[in-house]
């Protein structure tokens, strides 16, 4: 019998591989037009909301389910019922899929502050680290009730006077993923090979097709699909994991979502 969904993640986390490959696209919001519920109520719901995952992972027929995508850690009845579903899908979820939660990064959250990432390393330093505590926080939360892949989004890496600071910041994510033997990996929207390359080596990267990844052999070296669900295709064989860039909007249906993974289902099994 092959192994679920979920035991390949463990080994991805262990060995940056999986066989066949884990095909997770960052899908939440459509779960809430299954269920017929406005998206902040679903999301601030933990029945509906592992319900309406249950039967968006049904439909979907793909490796994972997303339980948290929402921008804001600080949101806090989006979060405390995401994390309460992840509890219940950890023990209940047919099928054992993984469970992931899609976070966006500390240079991307501070980004949307009024500072932004200062120029300076001395203020980028304390910015980021606060930035990142708060994320490191909502994380263990998601962790301890059962999360087995966790993406770190990023619109972009900082630039050189900020980058340890940024990498500082990232270090702990990864490191507290790896203790609850979760899979950390991180999407960079403007993947450059020259930015790629300053991401910590202890952490996966999903680049788009043809992006070089360098890193130690055990490093995930996963596929980026674009936002738009109408470009996805099936990632070339071997490829362990396939994600999105980014959660996919709640301006795309469930039927453009559906017909989106059976084409790449199709072409994995092709």
């Amino acid at each position: 019998m092959p192994p679920t969904p979920r035991a390949r993640a463990r080994l991805l986390a262990r060995s940056g591989r999986a066989q066949p490959g884990l095909f997770a696209p960052l899908v939440l919001a459509q779960a809430a037009e299954i269920e017929a519920l406005p998206l902040e109520a679903f999301l601030t719901d933990p029945t509906k909301l592992a319900k309406g995952l249950t039967a968006l992972h049904r439909a979907l027929g793909t490796d994972a389910i997303t339980v948290f995508g929402a921008a804001n850690l600080q949101a806090a009845g989006v979060v405390d019922a995401a994390v309460e579903a992840t509890a219940r899908l950890a023990s209940t979820a047919p099928g054992e899929p993984v469970l992931v939660a899609a976070l966006r990064g500390p240079a991307t959250v501070a980004d949307q502050t009024a500072t932004g990432v200062p120029a300076d390393p001395a203020e980028a330093a304390a910015v980021l680290e606060e930035v990142g505590a708060a994320i490191l926080a909502g994380l263990k939360r998601f962790l301890e009730a059962g999360v087995n892949l966790v993406v770190v989004v990023e619109d972009a890496v900082p630039t050189p006077g900020a980058l340890d600071a940024w990498r500082s910041a990232v270090t702990p994510l990864v490191n507290v993923s790896r203790f609850h033997q979760a899979a950390p990996v991180m999407v960079v929207r403007d993947a450059t090979t020259d930015a790629l390359a300053g991401v910590p080596p202890s952490v996966g990267l999903c680049g788009p097709e043809g992006t070089a990844i360098a890193g130690p052999a055990n490093r995930v070296r996963g596929l980026t699909l674009p936002a738009e669900p109408k470009e996805w295709v099936a990632p070339p064989a071997g490829t362990p994991l396939t994600v999105t860039a980014g959660v996919v909007p709640e301006s795309y249906g469930f039927a453009e979502v559906l017909e989106a993974c059976r084409r790449v289902l199709d072409g994995l099994t092709s």
